[in-house]
Order: C-alpha cells, then structure tokens, then sequence
C-alpha cells in the first residue's frame, strides 16, 4: 500500500534509493524524515515518529533501531524528548514554529498576557500528548514562560504561554486611561463601576489586561473589585466570621457598606476560592481558614 509519488522528483528518488541500498543509519534518518501517512490531515504536520514505527518502517529490530537512534542523538543528527523521535532539522523546525506562534500573538495583542496552551497546541497540530513533551523542554530551555491567567470576557482561565521577555506595556494615553478607571475603584472601593462601564472607559482589551495584570479581579456577574479592596473585603469578612461563626448576606453588605449587586458577587467568589462555604442563608469558614 505505498503512497502515490509524482514522476521525476529528485528529492523522491533519492530517499528511495537511500532505502534500496543505504545503511541501517542511513535507513533511520530516511525514516525519521519520512512525511508521516495521512500527512494532509490538519492534525499532522510534524514529522515525528515512535520507536516501533520507525523500526517497522526500516525492517530492523527494535534494540538495533534504538542504537542507532542513540548514535544519532550523540552526533547531533537526531533528538528525542520523551517517547518522541525527530530529525535534528525537523525538531528545529517545529521549535522555530513554537516560538514565532507566540511571538505572533504578543505583535498582534501587546494587551494580553500570552496565547493559550491549547489554542498554541491546535494552531501547531499537535496531538496533547505531544505538545506536553514539546512545551516541557521549551520551558527547561526558557524558551518560553507560562502565567496563569485570571477569568476575562473572551477566554476561560488557565496558562497561557508567552516570551521570557515579554511584558504589557501601556502607551502614554492608556496609561491615563488606566489611571482614571483606578481611581474610580478607590474612590468608591464597594460600589465601583460594573464591567460594562469600565469597558466604556478604557475598552475591552485594555480591561482584559487590567485583569490578567490581577489589578483587578473578576467576582462575576460583570463585578469588579482592585485587587487590594477584594483583599481587605476577604480579610474582614473572615475576622467577623471567626468572631461570630457565620454571616448573611444582608450583614455581609452592613458589614462593608455596600450593595446587594455587590456582595452577592464577592460571597460567592470566596465560596469558589474555597475561603467561605455556604449553608442554607449564610456562610460558614471553611476548614483551611480556620485558626
């Protein structure tokens, strides 16, 4: 079931008489650079291979095929990183690849904080298993850098990767922009502007990035806190609860002189951050906060 080959192409002819009458190393590294079957589908675009594939391939025993791939991993010819065989130039490749993805990603959105591990995973076609062994040595090499991201409007949370290097950078007119939405939240600490306010004032990416910084922090239901008035919110709340054993809802709101738009929010987020836990019309501590 060979593969169909156009007529006449020098590079085709000459991996196929490397496989007529090359040597065992010779046969590794035809294999290795051998276009995986199935190579149109979207889902594969590296060429890399597994041990037993690549022994199959080349009609040789697994423990001579592994010699061989040793040798070549010593010369510089060949790299492994987990179950995973390349191509030295294959697996540059593909790290070039890696890289130039997020550099991309930081050139098109300076705002964000870094492109998703797995949207970086689907945009290089690799499988999951894959992807974990590339991104491992990209980060043992500091080649790349992983944050954990706080919840925005576009994206869910989890890690996003990005350059050692890189940082946000506000222009000057963002910057007063970014200053003047600060200054509402401290001015009305537990009654500041609603999500879609703050957006009107400095714009969805700009917010995003307020966010992702941990400036700001994202109770839910489009409530915004600054990250040191959620603080000082958890740290009452938590004194008054191991003074008293519990508070509700309405005595959460007297207790910080702010709303029910407001307090219905921050109460579950501690609930989410596992700070509080709720029972029937109150909340309770919950075990690890307890003194």
């Amino acid at each position: 079931q060979a593969r169909y080959h156009r007529r006449f192409q020098k590079p085709l002819l000459e991996s196929l008489e490397r496989l007529a009458h090359g040597t065992p190393e010779e046969l590794v590294l035809a294999s290795l650079d051998r276009r995986p079957t199935g190579a149109r589908d979207k889902h594969i675009i590296v060429n890399v291979y597994e041990l037993p594939e690549i022994a199959r391939q080349c009609n040789l025993a697994v423990d001579v095929t592994r010699q061989i791939l040793d040798t070549l991993l010593l010369e510089g010819r060949a790299y492994c990183t987990g179950i995973f065989w390349f191509a030295q130039h294959n697996w540059e490749r593909l790290v070039e690849e890696a890289i130039t993805l997020v550099r991309e990603y930081h050139q098109h959105y300076p705002l964000r904080t870094g492109l998703s591990k797995e949207e970086w995973r689907t945009r290089l076609h690799l499988t999951p298993k894959l992807a974990t062994e590339v991104l491992h040595v990209l980060l043992v090499d500091e080649r790349l850098t992983i944050v954990t991201a706080e919840v925005t409007a576009d994206k869910h949370s989890g890690s996003l990767l990005c350059l050692p290097d890189f940082v946000v950078n506000f222009t000057q007119h963002q910057q007063k922009q970014v200053e003047r939405l600060l200054n509402l939240f401290r001015i009305h600490p537990y009654t500041p502007p609603v999500r879609s306010e703050a957006e009107e004032l400095v714009g969805i990416e700009l917010l995003n990035a307020l966010i992702e910084q941990k400036q700001l922090v994202k109770l839910g239901d489009g409530v915004l806190f600054l990250r040191e008035t959620y603080e000082e919110s958890e740290k009452t709340i938590v004194t008054y609860l191991r003074q008293h054993g519990a508070i509700a809802v309405a005595e959460a709101r007297d207790l910080l002189g702010t709303t029910r738009k407001y307090i219905v929010p921050l109460l579950e987020y501690l609930d989410s951050q596992q700070v509080t836990r709720r029972t029937g019309d109150q909340r309770v501590l919950r075990l690890k906060t307890q003194p």
